[in-house]
Order: structure tokens, then sequence, then C-alpha cells
């Protein structure tokens, strides 16, 4: 496991998700009121990305079907989704964010 940068602060937007990719992974990097939170970027219902998904309840949701997704977890939470998302440790050192793959 390596703790890769996907953004400063300041550089990454907290009113919607943000899509980097670390080693050819494209990863959604959210903003909750409990903090930083990153999953895969995709749907697992239909590849959709999930970076322009609203975020609710520490949920988000897909655009495409409105499946949604635990943004902690990545458990899924209803159809037309059947499986859940990875999920990626999120660390916050000084203004740089990092994300462990």
């Amino acid at each position: 496991m390596a703790l890769l940068k996907v953004g400063d602060l300041n550089t990454l937007s907290r009113d919607r998700g943000n899509c980097v990719t670390v080693e050819g992974l494209a990863i959604a990097v959210f903003y909750v009121e409990t903090g930083w939170f990153a999953v895969e970027n995709r749907c697992s219902h239909r590849d959709v990305s999930l970076d322009d998904g609203a975020v609710f309840n520490g949920e988000v949701i897909c655009p495409l079907h409105g499946a949604k997704f635990d943004l902690k977890t990545g458990v899924h939470r209803n159809p037309p989704a059947t499986t859940g998302l990875k999920t990626f440790l999120v660390t916050v050192v000084g203004d740089e964010v990092f994300v462990e793959v």
C-alpha cells in the first residue's frame, strides 16, 4: 500500500466530486461534513462516472439511474446497483490530500 497525492485542499472542490487518476485507476474524491472520502469512479451498475453524482447524507447518487453508494463503506444502498464500490483511505497532511492504494 502506498499513499499517493490526489490534490491540495485549495484545489479540490468541496462542492462536488473530484475525478483523479492514480496509477491508471479513476477515483472519485468527495468532501462531506465528516471529512474526505474516495471511491472508485464508476457505478457498479453501468460503469458511469460517479464524480458528477449528487452527494446527500454521506452517499453519492449515480447520475444515470440513481443508485446510491455509501462513501465511507462503498456499500450499495438501492437498485439498480447490486454490488458496492471499492473505497480508498484518504489522509490529509498539511494542505495535501492523499489516497491509499
